[in-house]
């Protein structure tokens, strides 16, 4: 089983679609329920086999380069990240907020809206088999690395389009799979893979 965090996300259903239409069943949790308390604890998600993070439309960091939006209390949600077992696959909002939650630099640049094509830096599962590295991408946000995590890809507009974590199965894109054809959907089934 698969738990998705619906972070905000218009097209979350299409993460869903995807991983049914993979043989995983799936639940979706709203992101809002969390900031109200209203469900979420480590044991909660450890039960499930795997953890993906959605895209959203909140913005972590202006174009005054000063956080916004709450950020601190977007960022309290997930402090589980550092301690928990499971696999995890952070898209977009969510590659930001495990970014930030491992202490990671941020900056706003020009906004990307469109396909791009990324450049593979270190050869990983995720992007086994994906003949077409060219994603779906609509931010403005960018992060650094922290410590804790290689890079794998970067673009020409993106200099952190993935990363992992070096001991842990946790995993960020920067670009949206889910809307992103046969390459994303390849994506997402290699990251299933780990979730078994």
């Amino acid at each position: 089983m698969i738990a998705i965090i619906d972070c905000g996300s218009k097209v979350v259903c299409k993460i869903s679609e995807i991983v049914t239409e993979l043989w995983y069943e799936n639940k979706v949790f709203l992101m809002k329920d969390l900031l109200h308390k209203k469900w979420l604890c480590t044991p909660d998600l450890e039960a499930f086999n795997g953890i993906i993070f959605s895209g959203s439309p909140i913005t972590l960091v202006c174009e005054d380069r000063k956080t916004c939006e709450n950020r601190d209390e977007y960022l309290e949600l997930f402090p589980f990240i550092k301690d928990i077992h499971t696999p995890i696959l952070g898209i977009c909002f969510g590659h930001q907020v495990i970014g930030h939650t491992f202490g990671c630099g941020y900056h706003v640049d020009e906004f990307i809206n469109g396909d791009n094509t990324i450049e593979i830096v270190e050869p990983n599962i995720l992007f086994e088999g994906i003949e077409d590295f060219v994603f779906q991408e609509n931010h403005e946000q960018h992060i650094t690395v922290p410590d804790d995590f290689i890079l794998l890809a970067k673009s020409d507009t993106c200099e952190n389009e993935s990363m992992k974590h070096k001991d842990k199965d946790i995993f960020w894109v920067q670009f949206h799979p889910e809307i992103s054809g046969e390459s994303g959907r390849k994506l997402l089934a290699n990251f299933l893979k780990i979730c078994k």
